[in-house]
């Protein structure tokens, strides 16, 4: 993901600093099947998106970082026609079976995540 950050330093020198933060992307769905599943190879990727908050504290040049941020896959182009079947909002079906892992797997997919982390300055 490609993001950008937004910091409003507070206190002298700046050392408690809350952003907000968004940005865009792609995720990939890359895995290998167990022995025993066929022929089948995972590997899609869809562009995404994210935004979030957080806040940095510094003593010097050291500190802590902390955000929570939500993450999801752009669209939700996929409804499902039976079992083994999909198709897509503008028409085409997807009846492969990689195919139809793959899109069950990314399509509509969204979470949040919350890091923390060490923050240098310089």
């Amino acid at each position: 993901m490609l993001n950008v950050i937004g910091a409003a330093p507070l206190m002298a020198g700046g050392q408690f600093q809350p952003y907000v933060s968004a940005g865009a992307g792609w995720f990939t769905l890359s895995a290998d099947p167990t022995p025993g599943d066929g022929d089948i190879d995972l590997d899609d990727t869809e562009t995404g998106w994210n935004a979030g908050f957080g806040v940095m504290g510094f003593l010097g040049q050291l500190g802590v970082r902390a955000d929570l941020r939500y993450f999801a896959v752009s669209g939700d182009e996929f409804e499902g026609v039976n079992g083994s079947v999909l198709r897509a909002r503008h028409g085409v079906v997807v009846d492969d079976q990689e195919q139809l892992i793959d899109v069950q797997m990314l399509s509509g997919l969204s979470f949040w995540r919350g890091n923390v982390g060490v923050a240098l300055r310089w």
